[in-house]
């Protein structure tokens, strides 16, 4: 049985559910799949960045106005949007963060489905890929119990793949934008997009240049509404110092050895995803199978990008690899090859199946059977470790919140340095808009803040904090500049609530 990709499979709902059904069917089961870890984990650094900054967007303070941040702003924006609709219907900001989040995963889900679906011309590959994509725990995890600022950002990477696979340029520059809006190394989606636009289109010089103009039309849209919106609101020069200038002058994620870069992929990997980075590894094998299938039938490189459907997923995806070695610190970081590494795994899948199908079902019903408890398999594996490593730790740290409350009093304000979980939790503005300082931070704030670091850290001591709150962890602790350490072993009792560290002034 041949393995061509572009040769249609045997569908799973050949003589099932109607094709409009497929979609819908597997955004309810990832949502169903993802709750099972719940909306009660513990609320981390990450996520408690960005859904202060979402909080403190709805009260009408502009990202990089209330939060300093090094990332492009669209997780916020989003994240503000559930906030301020579950506002509207009295639904606590963390939860209707998180659940703005499990509908975003639930999407990417759909996504993945589209893209293999598009590439392979296959319901079978659509599927097999949708719930591949479902088993990775990191992403389930986060799902509920985020929510995570890449988390978008997958949903963009799936669909401008998908888009550009079946030439809608206009719209695959769109998505190409808005995932480059979430994480500012994804740019080279629009970039791809608009080589590709040029050369796949069909003579005359004019059409193909209309092509690569409808790319650049769908880049510019959102980013011309994300420039006029901070414009107006008189945060735009903050806007390009965190997202621009910062990652081009200041920023310092510290020494990392060559073989570094390396492990660190590998180490993440293993830890973050247990068990499916056997999934992993062999969609990364089978994609590189497809870029020797695709080379082959194409007859020359030149020839591929011209011509081939696959060739935005196979282009990106060595890039997207390639950034992971020069950068790699968690495993979310793997995000954006999610999807790609999803996809190849559903055609192994498919293809076994079809081999199977061939040699030994020989019965329309007997195949159906063997693909459904494959299907079942993938989910078992998906919901499997989500159940056992679920969380139940947000009503603790809840409470340690409102210890800390206790210690505030009516009128004492609370300082954080990389705490930001604990403003979303007692529902605080934070007097600064540096909630933390790691990765060059402290640099930048000696460039920008008048009177450099000496000059914020006396405008922090004339507010006289009641409580300074900082995130555990050297990370963290080992970060926080030497002055501002000694003025916090002067005049505060240092104690440990929950995750936190709690600076309480001395005779308070």
């Amino acid at each position: 049985m041949s393995s061509d990709p572009s040769r249609p499979g045997p569908s799973l709902a050949a003589r099932g559910a109607p094709h409009w059904l497929a979609a819908p069917l597997l955004f309810v089961l990832a949502i169903g799949v993802y709750a099972v870890y719940g909306f009660q984990g513990e609320l981390r650094f990450d996520q408690g960045l960005y859904t202060y900054a979402a909080q403190q967007m709805v009260q009408g303070v502009p990202f990089y106005a209330s939060t300093f941040d090094a990332k492009t702003p669209l997780t916020v924006f989003i994240l503000a949007a559930g906030m301020w609709a579950g506002n509207r219907v009295g639904v606590d900001d963390l939860l209707a963060a998180r659940a703005t989040n499990l509908l975003i995963a639930g999407l990417c889900v759909v996504a993945v489905y589209a893209l293999g679906q598009a590439l392979f011309r296959s319901r079978r590959v659509g599927l097999f890929a949708a719930l591949s994509f479902l088993t990775f725990y990191t992403f389930g995890s986060y799902a509920a119990s985020g929510p995570r600022d890449k988390t978008f950002l997958v949903l963009a990477v799936a669909v401008s793949l998908w888009l550009g696979a079946r030439r809608r340029w206009f719209w695959a520059g769109l998505a190409g934008a808005l995932a480059a809006l979430t994480w500012q190394p994804a740019a080279l989606i629009p970039l791809v997009m608009a080589v590709l636009a040029v050369l796949q289109t069909d003579a005359p010089a004019a059409r193909r240049l209309r092509s690569g103009l409808a790319v650049l039309a769908g880049v510019l849209l959102p980013l011309a509404a994300v420039v006029v919106y901070f414009a107006l609101v008189g945060a735009l020069r903050l806007a390009y110092e965190g997202s621009v200038l910062f990652n081009l002058k200041y920023i310092d994620r510290g020494p990392v050895s060559p073989l570094q870069h390396f492990v660190n992929p590998i180490h993440w990997t293993l830890t973050g995803y247990p068990g499916q980075w056997i999934i992993l590894v062999l969609g990364g094998v089978m994609l590189l199978a497809l870029w020797a299938e695709r080379l082959e039938a194409a007859g020359s490189f030149g020839q591929f990008v011209a011509a081939d459907r696959f060739a935005g997923l196979l282009i990106l995806s060595p890039l997207f690899a390639l950034w992971s070695l020069r950068d790699f610190g968690s495993p979310t970081d793997l995000y954006f090859l999610l999807p790609s590494f999803a996809v190849g795994f559903g055609w192994l899948l498919a293809l076994a199946a079809q081999a199977v199908s061939a040699t030994v079902l020989r019965r329309h019903w007997q195949n159906n059977a063997f693909v459904a408890m494959l299907c079942l398999a993938l989910i078992a594996t998906a919901v499997g470790p989500l159940y056992h490593q679920r969380e139940v730790k947000l009503p603790a740290e809840r409470a340690n919140a409102q210890r800390v409350e206790q210690l505030l009093g009516p009128a004492g304000v609370l300082l954080t340095i990389s705490a930001p979980e604990l403003l979303v939790l007692t529902h605080r503005a934070n007097p600064t808009r540096f909630l933390y300082m790691v990765f060059g931070t402290p640099r930048y704030l000696e460039a920008s803040e008048p009177g450099g670091l000496a000059g914020w850290l006396q405008r922090m001591q004339a507010l006289h904090p009641r409580v300074v709150a900082t995130g555990t962890g050297p990370n963290h602790v080992d970060s926080i500049p030497r002055p501002v350490a000694e003025w916090l072993a002067a005049e505060y009792d240092r104690r440990s609530i929950g995750i936190w560290d709690v600076y309480v002034a001395k005779g308070k």
